[in-house]
């Protein structure tokens, strides 16, 4: 009987000594291995995580403060398939962003621009910016390993001493993509910080953490590229599952039609290798407009849409003849004479010697050289310069009212 206890606790000691070890050989073969894109299959595991985890953080920022991606959010409606309203171009966390890492002058203001001006810089070389590269990764790992509210806070307070994260992003993506106890926290990391934060320079790194995991056409990396600020990292954020397939050229294609600055000039520049006929054509007519400066894409867009093939055509057509600047305006044929009645009134509205003058000297530069055209530019200012129906029309705009005219 004694004997028949001790082997019954032999058998339970070494069946828990077999599970320990099989438990063991598990967590090693996970740490060893790559993250697993987080998506159907383990959604269950991660809202698991979101509850153990995330219940027990305190967001580095107030409470109170709207989240940048449900102020963007709030303007879809309106803007529909079409880019932003400007009421959306003032994200919530402008004025702290303003004060700290801007000059006031409208270049670096627009959105995009710092992080823009980046791209073309080499600083992830120098002394300082490899001490931050390293204190950010070092930092990063620690949200991985240890996360918890003080690792979250240290990390946010680095990312808002940043004018841009651009110098920092492939140190921080290599970091993301070590081996970590669950992976599924980095995929709840970047979705907090994508939905919940205030600041932009978190969001930026929650939409890099969150196209690490292949979820195409992810509705909240769409709604917050629809802010010129944010299109780049949209843009990497597609680029790391999904560069160099159709999905991809779809993703940069909606993007670039929802922006109008930096960001549009971001995302066409990734078109300019497509075959896609309809991308081609939206290029030459409509992609190459921006906000910053058309020159910067018209030659790409001209190249890629075919500008050469199309004005070696017997016609062509409407649209296309706007897009080029051969013509100003396209309406319907049965709305034409209306059209030229409109602007004919308003043109007629003016000073008549202006209207002559003007007119005189667009025939006249047809058939000379620019230099020759300036000179009857300024002739013909002179002309207008004295006359009373200068005099009136400068007071007619400080009084406020509409303007008389007698030709004289």
């Amino acid at each position: 009987m004694y004997e028949d206890k001790h082997q019954t606790l032999y058998r339970i000691l070494a069946a828990a000594l077999f599970v320990l070890i099989c438990a063991g050989m598990m967590i090693y073969a996970h740490l060893k291995s790559p993250p697993e894109p987080v998506d159907a299959a383990n959604w269950r595991r991660v809202e698991m995580l979101k509850t153990e985890v995330f219940s027990r953080i305190r967001a580095p920022w107030d409470k109170d403060r709207q989240s940048i991606h449900s102020f963007l959010r709030s303007f879809e409606r309106e803007a529909g398939s079409g880019p932003l309203p400007e009421a959306a171009m003032v994200l919530p966390d402008e004025e702290a962003f303003n004060a700290r890492w801007r000059d006031g002058s409208p270049d670096a203001a627009r959105p995009g621009s710092l992080d823009t001006a980046y791209i073309s810089l080499d600083v992830t070389g120098g002394d300082e910016a490899g001490a931050i590269s390293e204190k950010l990764c070092r930092q990063l790992r620690a949200v991985m390993e240890r996360p918890n509210s003080r690792t979250v806070a240290d990390m946010h307070e680095s990312l808002l001493a940043l004018d841009s994260l651009i110098p920092y992003i492939d140190a921080m993506r290599e970091v993301a993509q070590e081996p970590v106890p669950n992976e599924a926290f980095l995929y709840e990391y970047g979705e907090w910080l994508v939905k919940e934060c205030p600041d932009r320079n978190p969001v930026k790194l929650g939409i890099i953490l969150r196209g690490l995991f292949n979820r195409a056409g992810y509705s909240a990396i769409f709604t917050l590229a629809r802010h010129d600020e944010f299109t780049l990292f949209a843009l990497h954020a597609q680029s790391a599952n999904l560069q160099n397939t159709p999905v991809y050229e779809d993703a940069v294609w909606t993007m670039a039609k929802r922006v109008k600055g930096w960001g549009r000039v971001q995302a066409v520049l990734r078109l300019f290798d497509t075959e896609n006929p309809e991308i081609r054509k939206w290029l030459l007519r409509e992609g190459y407009a921006n906000e910053v400066d058309i020159a910067i894409l018209a030659f790409g867009c001209a190249q890629t849409g075919g500008l050469l093939r199309e004005l070696e055509a017997e016609a062509i057509d409407a649209e296309t003849a706007k897009s080029i600047g051969l013509v100003q305006d396209v309406v319907p044929v049965s709305e034409l004479m209306d059209r030229v009645l409109e602007i004919a009134v308003k043109i007629g509205q003016n000073a008549p010697i202006a209207v002559r003058q003007c007119k005189s000297v667009i025939n006249a530069a047809r058939y000379c050289g620019l230099e020759e055209a300036l000179a009857l530019e300024v002739e013909a200012t002179r002309a207008c310069y004295l006359t009373e129906d200068k005099i009136e029309g400068v007071k007619a705009f400080v009084d406020k009212r509409k303007a008389v005219f007698y030709n004289r």
